[in-house]
């Protein structure tokens, strides 16, 4: 069974962080590139896309995300349906890291930008539901000194559809909890869910807070416990 997740924006994503995995831009200018990869967030509960895009404009944005005092900036490139573009993070016309953007229904992905208390970080958040799984996985991370990749924070949750009866729901609001402390300091930078394409932009910044709407049919911005419910009773017969 695969269910769509979001009215517009949406993720279907891997469970593995490699599913998003980082290519390498160039050995001479590349100092550090990861190997990886949402669950995928509606990036407003909200919003709707009235037309299908097939591809973005190259983006571009500004933060310090070796935290060095000197801004870099983070390049969003070659973003078309069905292929594969890039994110780096450059500075002083040197590429610091990179890693590929999928852009196909099976593998898109989301990157928010994080700032807070002056530190900025990147964070990937991947919801899915798909072979009877719902899950949810965010990542948040920075650069060091070298460049190398350090993990603020991850976590990831999940529930088999075929058990949603003995769902604990008190795990799935703690862990919308953790997603929403950062969720309230980032906006998006690039969203390849379910392959449908959406650029985000620091002048009219794009925002989300986890409700879980994905996970219900109607992809209703209800409560977050109302749509945790909605799901359960949506999944009773789930296989039946």
């Amino acid at each position: 069974m695969r269910h769509k997740m979001f009215s517009g924006i949406s993720l279907v994503a891997v469970l593995a962080l490699t599913a998003c995995g980082a290519d390498a831009a160039s050995k001479d200018s590349v100092i550090n590139t990861e190997t990886e990869e949402q669950v995928g967030a509606t990036i407003d509960t909200n919003e709707t896309t009235e037309a299908q895009v097939t591809s973005l404009e190259d983006l571009s944005f500004s933060a310090d995300l070796n935290r060095n005092g000197i801004e870099e900036t983070i390049m969003i490139q070659g973003v078309k349906q069905g292929g594969e573009g890039m994110l780096s993070v450059v500075e002083n016309d040197e590429v610091l890291y990179s890693e590929s953007i999928p852009a196909n229904y099976a593998l898109g992905c989301q990157f928010y930008l994080v700032s807070r208390e002056g530190a900025d970080s990147i964070m990937r958040y991947f919801p899915l539901i798909d072979h009877d799984l719902a899950s949810c996985q965010y990542e948040v991370f920075y650069l060091g000194e070298n460049a190398e990749k350090i993990v603020e924070a991850s976590d990831e949750i999940s529930v088999s559809l075929f058990e949603t009866g003995t769902m604990d729901t008190t795990q799935w609001e703690a862990f919308a909890e953790q997603e929403n402390d950062f969720f309230s300091d980032a906006y998006l930078l690039v969203s390849t869910s379910e392959g449908e394409l959406k650029g985000g932009s620091a002048e009219t910044p794009i925002r989300y807070t986890e409700t879980y709407a994905w996970m219900v049919r109607e992809h209703d911005a209800g409560t977050l416990t109302d749509n945790l419910d909605s799901f359960i009773e949506e999944m009773k017969d789930y296989g039946e």
